[in-house]
């Protein structure tokens, strides 16, 4: 990860960085995430040196923090049960979804398993697999995802901030994202 600071501290980039944010599938999603006290759909960034498996968890913790009762963060902690709790909720009351569940994921999987890696089909799909993007997403309406993005640049005008990055798509392309952020709490 790289990061540059201008001489007066407005823009700090990073070449990659995983950034997670709050979403909600339906209608216009800014108003139904204010029904759950969302202000500000990004609400982290971290280092990509962080693995996958690492990130599932912070980005686990970070939706049991928010969404959570106090009950349930009990259950989850239960140091009897904690792992068996861990798996009943996130898996089946809370879903889980990654990259590595996705059909080019599967099919490449099962291309390298068959015919192994010198085959074309699966160098074919290891080619597209490399623009996929990275995703980890946690619950569902609200659900909480991180995703790593590229060129990212945050950019501080007189205490309103603003983060710009390139997201990638499915396709292999990519798009320009901005998000305002509301440091108010």
């Amino acid at each position: 990860m790289t990061e540059n600071k201008q001489e007066n501290n407005d823009v700090v980039r990073f070449g990659k960085a995983w950034i997670v944010r709050w979403g909600f599938h339906g209608e216009n999603e800014d108003r139904s995430l204010e029904r759950y006290g969302i202000k500000n759909k990004i609400i982290d960034i971290f280092n990509t040196r962080k693995d996958f498996d690492a990130m599932s968890e912070k980005v686990k913790n970070l939706y049991r923090i928010k969404m959570f009762s106090f009950s349930e963060k009990a259950f989850l902690e239960n140091y009897k049960y904690s792992r068996k709790n861990e798996k009943e909720i996130f898996g089946h009351s809370v879903p889980v979804f990654t990259s590595y569940q996705s059909d080019l994921y599967r099919n490449m999987m099962n291309a390298l398993s068959l015919q192994g890696s010198k085959d074309i089909e699966y160098k074919n799909l290891l080619e597209k697999w490399k623009n996929y993007p990275e995703y980890i997403i946690v619950g569902h309406n609200p659900y909480l995802e991180a995703k790593k993005v590229f060129s990212l640049r945050i950019v501080d005008n007189n205490g309103i901030e603003k983060i710009e990055f390139e997201e990638p798509l499915v396709d292999g392309s990519s798009k320009n994202v901005s998000y305002r952020i509301n440091n108010e709490y």
